[in-house]
């Protein structure tokens, strides 16, 4: 999913503290398919940090290394722009 549909737009989020019961971010990347957005990924991270979240990241992409998607799509959170551009320097 992330190779066929990912190639162009993927899109970052994450569950607020007001959303599980959990103290800990769940990040999510999803594609667009055919009948809407996909998660094509999760992650797990301790805090909302930029290292934290550039860690899932780059498990993601060690995972899938010809994944490179053209664009991200995220909320204007420094961390995640961040961890997005460490990772994905061309993005």
């Amino acid at each position: 999913m992330m190779l066929h549909y990912g190639s162009r737009t993927c899109l970052i989020d994450a569950t607020s503290s007001s959303t599980t019961v959990y103290d800990m971010p769940l990040y999510m990347l999803c594609v667009p398919s055919n009948s809407g957005y996909v998660v094509v990924a999760t992650f797990l991270t301790v805090d909302k940090q930029s290292k934290s979240v550039e860690a899932g990241l780059q498990t993601v992409a060690r995972w899938c290394p010809e994944w490179q998607p053209a664009y991200f799509m995220s909320y204007f959170d420094g961390a995640q722009i961040s961890a997005v551009v460490a990772v994905f320097p061309s993005k």
